[in-house]
C-alpha cells in the first residue's frame, strides 16, 4: 500500500527513509522562508524538528507564509507550525520554544536541542551571528538565508559561501561581522537580484515581500540539508 513516503522511497530506497526518520533538525524561524523549510522536511520523512520562534501570526503574514490562515491570526507561529505539521505527517516530533533567541539570553541553548542538523532563517542579525559561531564551535552543520525581501526572482536564488556573495545588503553586514571574528566560511541561501527598492511601506522599515521568493528560499534550505543527510552526489 501506498503512504507518505512511497514516491521519495522509490527514489532513495528505505534505507535512506529510515535515515531522515532519525534525523533530527532545528529550524530558526517559521515565517516566509522558515515556512517553506518547514513543509519540505515535514513531507520528507524527517523524524524530528525544533522549532525556534517568538513571535505570532499578523495579517501581512498571509502573502507569504505557509503555515499562515485567517484562522491562525493572532496565535503563536509555533503553535500553529506544529499544527500543520502534524497534519501532514503524525509521526513528526516537532518541539516548540517560543522565544526570540540570542546566545545572551539563552546560553547553551543551541548545543541543548541535540539536533544533526540547523537551519537559519530568521532575520536578526544578532542573533544569526550567534547561531553561525555557536554551531561553529560546536561542529553543528548549518546552513543560513539571507535577505528574502524587496525581490522578485527566485529563480536567481543559490547556495554559495557567505564569502562569495553579492548584491544582498544583509549577506554584506554578516559578511563583514563573520571577518571581524575570524569565520572564514558558512554556507547561504542568497539572492543574486538587485533589491528593489519599496514605495509604498510609508514609515515602516520593514522590507516588501510577495508570494513566491520566501518559501522557495526556505525550500532551497531544506533541499541542501535533505541531499546532505540522504547523501545525494553534487552535481
Amino acid at each position: 500500500m501506498e503512504y507518505l513516503l512511497t514516491r521519495l522511497e522509490w527514489l532513495v530506497g528505505p534505507d535512506k527513509i529510515n535515515m531522515l526518520k532519525h534525523t533530527s533538525i532545528a529550524l530558526f524561524g517559521v515565517g516566509g522562508v522558515g515556512g517553506g523549510a518547514l513543509e519540505a522536511l515535514v513531507r520528507a520523512g524527517v523524524g524530528r524538528i525544533v522549532l525556534i520562534d517568538g513571535d505570532k501570526v499578523t495579517p501581512s503574514n498571509l502573502n507569504r507564509q505557509m503555515i499562515t490562515t485567517h484562522e491562525s491570526i493572532a496565535r503563536r507561529k509555533v503553535e500553529v507550525a506544529k499544527e500543520r505539521a502534524l497534519s501532514i505527517n503524525p509521526n513528526v516530533v516537532i518541539e516548540t520554544y517560543d522565544i526570540m533567541y540570542t546566545e545572551e539570553a539563552y546560553p547553551g541553548f543551541i548545543q541543548s536541542l541535540n539536533v544533526d542538523f540547523v537551519i537559519d532563517a530568521i532575520d536578526m542579525v544578532t542573533a544569526k551571528i550567534n547561531i553561525v559561531e555557536v554551531c561553529q564551535a560546536n561542529n553543528i552543520p548549518l546552513i543560513c538565508s539571507m535577505g528574502g525581501g524587496n525581490r522578485f526572482y527566485p529563480e536567481k536564488l543559490q547556495i554559495a559561501d557567505i564569502h562569495k556573495t553579492h548584491t544582498d545588503p544583509l549577506a554584506r553586514v554578516m559578511r563583514r561581522e563573520l571577518r571581524k571574528r575570524r569565520i572564514k566560511k558558512q554556507l547561504v541561501v542568497f539572492s543574486t537580484e538587485t533589491p528593489t527598492i519599496p514605495e509604498f511601506r510609508g514609515e515602516s522599515k520593514s522590507p516588501g515581500t510577495c508570494s513566491f521568493v520566501p518559501p522557495v528560499a526556505g525550500f532551497i534550505l531544506a533541499a541542501h540539508v535533505l541531499r546532505t543527510i540522504l547523501e545525494v552526489p553534487e552535481q
